[in-house]
């Protein structure tokens, strides 16, 4: 009701102010208002949706062969009520053909509560027995935000995990509409016109509505009519409606000329208003996704956690999801503390030291984020080494979905000279979803799954090295040691 009100009362209010403003124009000019007002009444039923509309066509300025006049129109289409308000001009370019032109002012108020205006422009040209129109709507209001923010999925952004921050909205597209239409004949004294023509309506970021229609009505002079109306666009497909119309008022025995530049202005009634379903949403913002690591909060936010990504045989890039590394130790040099390295399938060097807060993922496991997989499970990434430790901890680090082969050892028997994973001194985070396997070397020598030293720096541990079988599935040790765990 408030929507109505509002679309009702500005578009009324423009036309009392061109109305007061066009009237003195007329009478100081000492010409008399020849042609009568009156009320054109048209109705559209059609099967899916209906059509109607109310226009009152007001003489403002007649002289010999010309016509000023103002209108104001109401349209409801469905729920949607529009109203506009315009002038136009008429005069006689020959004695059979008359041409003329028109602006107009629409305005509404959708059910969003978003007001949306829009400026039309238009030209027409008829000899009674045919007739020619072209007009132009060009919105004053694009675009108007409908609801709250929504998010994106989560997606692979660079070294990131990434959601958008959309704003739903609703746009007025631009557009044109072309029509041709010409008597065929009559039955009795009613005049069979046949119509057809072409729109467009286009907006960057919403769903164009273009298509064609064609009309056939039976009409008494211009006081009434019926007949059948077909369109086809993109947004709604075939459309059939009935035609109704009627004029009340004017000058019933107007005819020729007068009656040429009184007929009612064909046009697109309304405004084209593509509803969020048909609109791309604004981005308004990004947010990027912390893991947790190092204690941060997990979750999006305005900062998220880096991951570097690790592909075998890539061209060595900078760590993107588009432009990977192509070796672990690349990856692990480049990543801060707290950060991610995501390595694919394939076989790469060790010899890496991770720093604190490091998690290395092998894509034996899925990268997700929430209930949205951004890289599936796949086969383990082998780490290798000719020798010495393949991966050496620093504290609260993960090590996940690898297969890693500690080398053999060399010189004097140590049965665990080498490790797969190695740690002194440190907090270890966690270890788990791996294939770890040592070798045996010369001289009885072998190389261990995970071997921890020095571990009495660490509270609550105790001071003699800890060693781990191969093929270990999962170890999470933190402040204690589980001998059970092998």
């Amino acid at each position: 009701t408030m929507n109505v009100a509002k679309t009702m009362s500005s578009a009324f209010t423009l036309l009392t102010v061109g109305l007061a403003a066009g009237l003195p124009v007329g009478l100081a000019a000492g010409s008399a208002l020849a042609q009568a007002p009156h009320l054109d009444l048209h109705l559209r039923p059609g099967e899916d949706r209906s059509e109607g509309s109310a226009s009152f066509f007001m003489p403002l300025l007649t002289r010999e062969g010309s016509l000023t006049f103002g209108e104001f129109r109401a349209y409801v289409e469905e729920e949607e009520l529009f109203a506009s308000a315009g002038f136009g001009h008429r005069l006689s370019l020959t004695d059979d053909i008359v041409a003329g032109g028109f602006v107009y002012f629409d305005y509404t108020q959708t059910d969003n509560n978003n007001d949306f205006s829009q400026t039309m422009v238009g030209v027409d040209v008829t000899n009674g027995m045919w007739e020619l129109r072209g007009n132009y709507y060009k919105a004053n209001t694009q675009q108007a935000k409908v609801g709250d923010v929504v998010f994106s999925a989560p997606r692979l952004d660079g070294n990131f995990v990434s959601r958008e921050i959309l704003q739903p909205r609703e746009i007025a597209l631009d557009g044109w509409d072309v029509e041709a239409a010409v008597r065929v004949g009559g039955i009795g004294d009613l005049d069979l016109r046949v119509a057809g023509g072409w729109y467009s309506f286009s907006e960057s970021n919403a769903e164009d509505r273009e298509g064609w229609r064609g009309r056939a009505e039976l009409m008494s002079d211009d006081t009434w009519a019926f007949g059948l109306e077909v369109r086809d666009d993109d947004w709604y497909g075939t459309q059939t409606f009935a035609v109704l119309r009627l004029r009340l008022g004017g000058d019933p025995a107007a005819k020729g000329k007068a009656r040429l530049l009184s007929r009612a202005v064909e046009r697109r009634d309304g405004i084209v208003i593509a509803d969020p379903s048909r609109t791309n949403p604004d981005r308004v913002g990004v947010q990027r996704y912390s893991f947790g690591l190092g204690g941060a909060a997990v979750g999006f936010g305005s900062v998220g956690q880096r991951i570097h990504f690790v592909a075998a045989g890539a061209t060595n890039g900078a760590g993107t999801v588009d432009s990977p590394f192509n070796s672990v130790a690349a990856a692990a040099t480049a990543a801060g503390t707290n950060e991610l390295i995501h390595v694919r399938e394939g076989t790469y060097t060790g010899n890496i030291t991770l720093k604190d807060g490091q998690t290395l993922m092998g894509s034996a496991v899925a990268l997700t984020v929430g209930n949205t997989v951004l890289v599936p499970a796949g086969n383990r990434p082998t780490l290798t080494a000719t020798t010495g430790n393949v991966v050496t901890l620093g504290n609260d680090n993960t090590v996940t979905g690898f297969r890693i082969v500690a080398p053999a050892g060399t010189g004097d028997a140590n049965r665990d000279q080498f490790a797969a994973i190695y740690g002194n001194n440190v907090r270890v985070g966690s270890i788990t979803g791996n294939d770890l396997t040592g070798n045996t070397g010369t001289g009885g020598t072998s190389s261990v799954g995970v071997r921890l030293d020095n571990m009495a720096g660490v509270r609550g541990t105790r001071a003699q090295t800890r060693h781990f079988a191969s093929n270990t599935t999962q170890i999470h040790f933190y402040a204690s040691y589980d001998p059970g765990v092998g």
